[in-house]
């Protein structure tokens, strides 16, 4: 999967399991055998995230690799998806609407844009700058992009909405 930070302008060392490069560009045996783990059920625990819901009480939720994998293959049947994408993250991973965008990528094999923290006229320049294809908002931060004077570019194909109700303006 692809990775670009908007933070750290040496982040172009990426490591690309695809191409078969390390972090320094040097070549590796794609061809090598790993090691086999095991079987890795679907039912099994992958992840606890933080919700206070409706209650407003902070409850963890454990998620399985088939939450995952589902959420993406819902994403995917909605979204579409192209070889293409590139997902800008700049809600935190600690939130579904952050991590999800990184799961996704990574079983689509699409790239993924991060961002440490969104600030509306940084991720406005990111969207045009990155040819960004999609990204995970919510309506605070559309509002904020909106108001700093953002327009979606052609490359934009969706603004996924959600963590809170949206305005009907």
């Amino acid at each position: 999967m692809p990775v670009a930070s908007v933070d750290d302008p040496a982040s172009d060392e990426v490591a690309s399991l695809h191409l078969g490069l390390t972090a320094t560009g040097e070549s590796v045996d794609a061809s090598a055998e790993r090691p086999v783990t095991g079987e890795r059920p679907l039912d099994a625990e992958r992840v606890v995230m933080f919700t206070s819901g409706t209650s407003g009480d902070p409850k963890g939720v454990r998620l399985t690799r088939r939450n995952l994998v589902a959420s993406a293959v819902g994403s995917a049947h909605r979204l579409g998806v192209d070889p293409d994408d590139r997902w800008l993250v700049c809600l935190p991973t600690y939130h579904m609407g952050g991590l999800a965008p990184l799961v996704r990528s990574t079983l689509y094999g699409t790239t993924t844009v991060i961002q440490r923290e969104f600030d509306a006229d940084a991720t406005a320049r990111v969207l045009d700058e990155f040819a960004i294809t999609g990204v995970s908002l919510v309506p605070t931060m559309l509002t904020r992009l909106l108001d700093a004077g953002w327009t979606p570019g052609d490359s934009l194909r969706f603004v996924l909405l959600g963590g809170a109700p949206a305005s009907a303006t």
